[in-house]
């Protein structure tokens, strides 16, 4: 089986007061670990639109290693400011924000590997990041959480031995573009500019594509040629 595409759904221009989620893969969070399919072995992507008047979004962690794609608009995350074609990277129990929108709104892509229905907000969960840093054997210090502008990057620019990777790969018009096969619990690979063509149809910028590990991703630029970033998740752990 190949990737599987889905092609860009983001609203173009957010209205002030927008708020909205939209599942492009697996099970949309529901923000409640109790819901049902939280800590499944399935891939989960989805958009988060949020316009300038909406509050931010307090600093919090997840219990999976995720991705999160800036589409539209943009703002800040943490003290980073991000724009579109960047990417923010967090490993499970890591805390990170707040997510501020900029006078744009903000759009982003959040991908990973493992569902997670839930969301930890900080302070009020640290005596439960400190329990789960303790039973996952966690070092506090390790924890990895960085972000990269892919828009004028070229090549492997992340690559962990567990199988944590970010790579730009880019192509002129007609030309065909290969990445993988994926290692460590998978990879997303996203269109930052351009498009791409597959069997299955055209690919404008914003769309993405899951492999699971051992798929490879085959493609050909577009007229316009391709930019299109491969984001590698770590192997699942115990």
């Amino acid at each position: 089986m190949g990737a599987v595409w889905i092609d860009d759904q983001s609203t173009p221009s957010l209205a002030p007061e927008h708020l909205g989620l939209r599942a492009y893969i697996g099970t949309p969070p529901t923000g409640y670990y109790e819901s049902e399919g939280h800590g499944r072995a399935e891939p989960q992507a989805f958009l988060v639109e949020s316009g300038a008047e909406k509050p931010e979004l307090r600093t919090h962690f997840h219990t999976v290693n995720q991705f999160q794609y800036i589409a539209r608009g943009g703002g800040t995350v943490g003290r980073h400011a991000v724009a579109p074609g960047t990417v923010h990277y967090a490993d499970r129990f890591t805390p990170y924000g707040p997510l501020r929108n900029g006078p744009d709104g903000l759009a982003y892509l959040t991908l990973r590997a493992t569902t997670d229905m839930g969301i930890s907000y900080m302070p009020d969960e640290r005596d439960t990041l400190a329990d789960n840093l303790e039973q996952h054997r966690i070092e506090a210090r390790g924890r990895r959480t960085f972000t990269l502008d892919l828009t004028s990057a070229d090549g492997d620019l992340v690559g962990d031995d567990d199988g944590l990777r970010v790579t730009v790969a880019i192509a002129d018009p007609g030309r065909p573009l290969t990445m993988g096969p994926a290692g460590g619990s998978g990879a997303f690979a996203v269109v930052v500019a351009g498009t791409v063509e597959t069997d299955d149809g055209r690919h404008p910028t914003r769309s993405l594509a899951w492999c699971c590990p051992g798929e490879s991703l085959q493609a050909t630029a577009g007229d316009d040629g391709a930019r299109v970033a491969w984001l590698q998740l770590p192997a699942e752990v115990s």
